[in-house]
């Protein structure tokens, strides 16, 4: 029986990543997609591309500009994305900050899920 567990509803879809990133390509760059498998095969075809326009969607900061996307190598563990930027890690951590999210929800095997907020400073490693 192949039935889906679980099918999201319209209002899902149409707040997710996907979609919000879906409709930056249409107005960024003009790319219209009908299907998953179409942005997919898209992404597998244009791996610069669609990884520069990931870098763009999520509005990365850098303080010195990339020069290239993907430098390959003979393997890819060879290969370097992203040459030449200079990045605050923290910084886009914290960019978002919002009291309306926790930062952190933890679970684990012998706790229950746990939220720690923003603003939470127990939660500091001694």
């Amino acid at each position: 029986m192949n039935q889906p567990l679980w099918r999201p509803s319209e209002q899902y879809i149409k707040d997710s990543n996907l979609k919000k990133y879906e409709n930056w390509l249409l107005q960024h760059k003009g790319l219209s997609f009908e299907s998953y498998h179409q942005i997919w095969q898209w992404s597998v075809n244009n791996i610069e591309d669609f990884w520069e326009s990931l870098w763009q969607f999520f509005e990365i900061k850098s303080y010195s500009p990339y020069k290239t996307v993907l430098q390959k190598g003979n393997e890819m563990l060879e290969s370097r994305w992203f040459t030449g930027p200079t990045l605050n890690y923290a910084e886009h951590v914290f960019r978002n900050k919002s009291t309306e999210y926790p930062a952190i929800i933890f679970k684990s095997e012998v706790e229950e899920t746990k939220e720690i907020s923003w603003d939470d400073d127990s939660a500091v490693l001694d």
